[in-house]
């Protein structure tokens, strides 16, 4: 368990107790795609609802990664350059944030800037 919480924090943005939030609330990360990851969470553009509590973890670390990832940091402003309301880009740094959770988990090796 430990080497998975080391792989997920290995992402500016997500911590230890997110980390140990996603592996237990969403044990279907292993097997599942990402539009279905975020519909099980509820920050699909598409579905409501989902799991609440892994939903306010994953917010908080969308509000970190804009300070602390800087792809994500550009991504979202780049949503509030066009006009998005501050809630909308955060869900939306959310959703690409559980994207890159699950493409780490995965992939099980850590998260690494592409600088190209």
């Amino acid at each position: 368990m430990q080497e998975k919480v080391n792989l997920l924090t290995s992402i500016p943005g997500i911590g230890q107790q997110t980390a140990l939030m996603i592996l237990t609330l969403l044990p279907e990360i292993a097997s599942s795609e990402n539009k279905s990851l975020a519909a099980l969470v509820g920050v699909a553009p598409f579905i409501q609802g989902g799991r609440k509590t892994l939903r306010k973890a994953l917010y908080m670390a969308a509000v970190a990664s804009v300070r602390w990832n800087k792809p994500l940091a550009d991504f979202y402003h780049r949503l509030r350059a066009k006009g998005k309301c501050g809630k909308v880009a955060i869900v939306a740094v959310m959703h690409k944030l559980l994207s890159m959770v699950s493409s780490v988990y995965k992939r099980k090796s850590p998260w690494v800037e592409n600088l190209a």
